[in-house]
């Protein structure tokens, strides 16, 4: 059914006749698909990747819709019928910090709730919104999750609206009102979904997909997705959520369609309705990438090939690349003991080094390019290296997010770290050696990085270096093993570099690498 005769439909004024029209038209899938975002929350070092919808949710039709305003109980049965949860504080500023779409609050006076107010709304919305794509922020107020709920049955949590100014509407900061009650609704009431299931890390771990509820009522892990003051975990959500009660219309006769259950999705990501491979695109190629730690862009190009590969493999799959129904069955089971798909090398030729066919190389030196992440980094880095303009520098090898290019024979001198080139290997990674710790744990990073252990972990191989990381004392001394620019730089003195940075994940990278071997 059209939006516009969805609207015509609906009683003029906010009460149970219309909270029934709205609650049956979801549950018997009369909304435009949604389309999930990620968003990334983080504390300390733990992260967390949520699925957000897009936009608000509007009933009717791809060209023809309307974004409706509930209140927390009707938004309350609109999650539970859709198999999602209501935002936090939290996730709803993250929304507004990630978004590609910015739209100011449009208020209107005077604050009404009737349908008409309704449709004004969502139709100044879209008048902002049009032509532009992706992740929307500032269409309305969200009803949220919230500590504050405790003990206060009758109330809802109402945060959001953020302005250009930094401010709220509904604020300040992490601290959402309870002024109103659970049946409250004006025009910016509107209904911002979160899916329930969570990709999960800590300490630079890969991502595992965790239940919001476990990760939210959990001491340790709640402050990664809800950060309200005075902070404690939430409580378990069939005690903390919004109390609800079916809205009953005032005359049966008139009554909705009957309820059906709304069309269902993959828990967390949207996979299953068609096979996709290299050259597909879209959210849910996205998807498919978080799963399987790959820069999530949504296209599916030669590294997420290269990834898909080697997951099936782990799957105890034929390592095809292409996700079909088979590849997504296997989401969730126990990874097998199968190892990956070699990743190929290619070779430009640098121009400054010094020939020397050693015997030995003690040494493995991680660097940072000092260059932006990517997919054509490692590419650029190697073909200035080798260009007429290169500097007097060089490394054996560059890694960025989805590829390696070798520019120096490994028997040969690179250039790369002064005191430790002799008997060293240097290494350069797209991006910088100022990141976080989130910035090391994003993506990119993740897909790049396990491109990296899988490179020093075959060099290990080859000339037998233990996988230890070296200090500057440890350089001096003559010991075998990992390290970074800085150490070289600490213990030589020739030169002031500092990378790959006080935050590079060393822990989980030497991890991975034993793991590989």
């Amino acid at each position: 059914m059209p939006g516009t005769q969805i609207t015509k439909s609906l009683p003029s004024s906010n009460g149970p006749d219309r909270d029934a029209a709205i609650i049956a038209a979801v549950r018997a899938g009369n909304y435009v698909p949604i389309v999930w975002r990620e968003v990334m929350l983080r504390h300390g070092t733990m992260r967390a990747i949520v699925r957000v919808s897009s936009d608000v949710l509007r009933l009717g039709s791809e060209t023809d819709s309307i974004r409706i305003n509930a209140s927390a109980t009707l938004q309350q049965l609109i999650a539970d019928a859709l198999g999602c949860v209501l935002p936090t504080s939290k996730i709803s500023d993250a929304i507004f910090e990630q978004a590609a779409v910015i739209v100011a609050p449009q208020t209107q006076y005077p604050c009404t709730s009737s349908t008409a107010a309704m449709a004004r709304h969502d139709a100044a919305i879209e008048v902002k919104r049009a032509g532009r794509e992706g992740l929307i922020a500032s269409v309305g107020k969200d009803w949220v999750l919230s500590n504050r709920l405790r003990n206060r049955p009758n109330k809802g949590a109402n945060y959001g609206w953020h302005r250009g100014d930094g401010r709220l509407w509904q604020g300040p900061k992490g601290y959402p009102g309870t002024a109103h009650n659970r049946h409250h609704v004006d025009y910016s009431q509107t209904v911002r979904l979160v899916r329930r299931l969570v990709w999960f890390s800590v300490n630079g771990e890969p991502f595992t997909k965790v239940a919001f509820e476990d990760i939210a009522t959990d001491p340790t892990m709640a402050p990664v997705v809800y950060d309200e003051t005075p902070f404690a975990p939430l409580e378990p959500l069939h005690v903390l959520r919004i109390e609800t009660e079916e809205p009953k219309p005032s005359d049966p006769k008139k009554a909705v369609p009957a309820a059906t259950v709304a069309p269902g999705t993959t828990d967390f990501f949207e996979l299953g309705s068609r096979t996709i491979k290299r050259g597909s695109s879209g959210d849910d190629v996205a998807a498919w990438q978080v799963i399987i730690g790959a820069v999530s862009d949504g296209d599916f190009g030669p590294n997420t090939e290269r990834m898909t590969r080697a997951w099936q493999r782990t799957q105890g799959l034929r390592g095809d690349g292409i996700v079909g129904p088979k590849t997504i069955a296997a989401i969730g089971a126990k990874p097998k003991d199968i190892p990956p798909i070699e990743p190929s090398i290619k070779f430009v030729q640098a121009r400054n080094f010094t020939w020397a066919n050693r015997a030995s190389v003690d040494v493995i030196v991680i660097h940072t390019m000092e260059a932006a992440e990517t997919l054509i980094t490692a590419e650029n880095v190697a073909n200035w290296f080798a260009s007429e303009a290169a500097p007097r520098a060089s490394a054996h090898y560059n890694v960025d997010g989805d590829s390696i290019v070798q520019s120096v024979k490994e028997e040969h001198v690179a250039w790369h770290a002064p005191g430790a080139n002799r008997n060293g290997i240097g290494i350069e990674h797209a991006g910088y050696a100022r990141q976080s710790d989130g910035e090391w744990a994003d993506p990119y990073s993740r897909s790049m990085l396990e491109l990296s252990a899988w490179l020093v972990a075959s060099i290990c191989k080859r000339w037998g270096i233990p996988v230890v990381r070296l200090s500057s004392e440890d350089l001096i001394r003559g010991k075998r093993g990992l390290c970074g620019h800085r150490e070289v730089t600490r213990a030589f003195k020739k030169s002031t570099h500092t990378d790959p940075g006080e935050h590079f994940p060393w822990t989980a990278y030497l991890e991975a690498i034993n793991r590989l071997l």
